[in-house]
């Protein structure tokens, strides 16, 4: 029964597969994404399940604020974070700018150890999976970009590529952090670490 379902699947993906409009969920669209590693719960505690609880509504309230979806969260061994686009399921010309507005939002309403990575671009949007299981997502060279970000970042560090940077400059204020090399890109690429939103003078 599809109705059972609607609570386990975003809005709008549902309302475009309830039309009949779901092949027009596969496209390649511009975006931002926002990888987050958290760390500070010691999941063999009675108040894990209460912390992660907490965290995980507070990253859902601060991404649905600002227009961003969160597409993924793992909990493992090596690390636990979340993956939000913005832009995969509607998209705004100021996609970067919620980004990292939900960057220094989560930063001040948790007690957890952030390290996240930010990163603009085109990506390839759509269900994947088989026919008895499928999954909504967005991958492409900018997410991979951004998890890399998040993993090179300092406890407390959001750190941006230089596509977001550029866009959000007016905005925020940031300090140069060294390039990164990656695979297959001939110069290491522009970082830039948020370090806070200017203040805006009225006119």
């Amino acid at each position: 029964e599809p109705g059972r379902l609607k609570a386990w699947i975003d809005k709008s993906v549902y309302e475009r597969e309830c039309s009949g409009q779901g092949s027009f969920l596969t496209e390649f669209r511009p975006g931002a994404v926002l990888f987050v590693n958290f760390a500070g719960i010691d999941y063999d505690s009675d108040e894990a399940q209460t912390r992660l609880d907490s965290f995980v509504r507070q990253l859902q309230k601060s991404a649905a604020r600002y227009g961003g979806t969160v597409l993924q969260l793992n909990i493992g061994d090596k690390g636990s974070y979340a993956y939000v686009n913005f832009g995969a399921l509607s998209a705004h010309e100021d996609d970067a700018r919620r980004a990292v507005k939900t960057a220094l939002d989560l930063r001040q309403s948790t007690e957890l150890q952030l390290r996240i990575g930010i990163a603009q671009g085109v990506m390839r949007v759509g269900a994947y999976g088989g026919e008895t299981r499928r999954t909504y997502g967005a991958l492409g060279d900018e997410v991979n970009l951004a998890a890399r970000l998040m993993t090179t970042a300092e406890p407390g560090e959001v750190l941006v590529n230089g596509s977001v940077h550029k866009a959000v400059e007016g905005s925020f204020s940031a300090e140069p952090r060294p390039p990164l090399p990656m695979k297959g890109k001939a110069e290491p690429l522009p970082v830039f670490a948020v370090t806070g939103e200017r203040k805006q003078r009225a006119i």
